[in-house]
């Protein structure tokens, strides 16, 4: 985002947990928040369809006990 002329890096409050809490717990996510963000910080529908679809794809077969979003 840019604010007074300058690009500041922002996220959500998923987004810290789900980046922090793999370090702090030796919990494994998938996608990892690295992933994720790679796609954009938009929030239209289709910014979020990316994100799900990434997040099914690498579930898939996987043994899943939870989600994020």
């Amino acid at each position: 985002m840019t604010q007074d002329g300058k690009e500041v890096t922002y996220g959500y409050s998923s987004g810290t947990y789900a980046r922090l809490n793999p370090m702090l717990s030796q919990v494994s996510l998938l996608p990892r928040q690295e992933e994720i963000d790679a796609l954009g910080a938009g929030i239209g529908r289709r910014d979020w369809e990316k994100r799900f679809e990434l997040a099914y794809q690498q579930g898939l077969n996987q043994n899943v006990t939870a989600t994020m979003a």
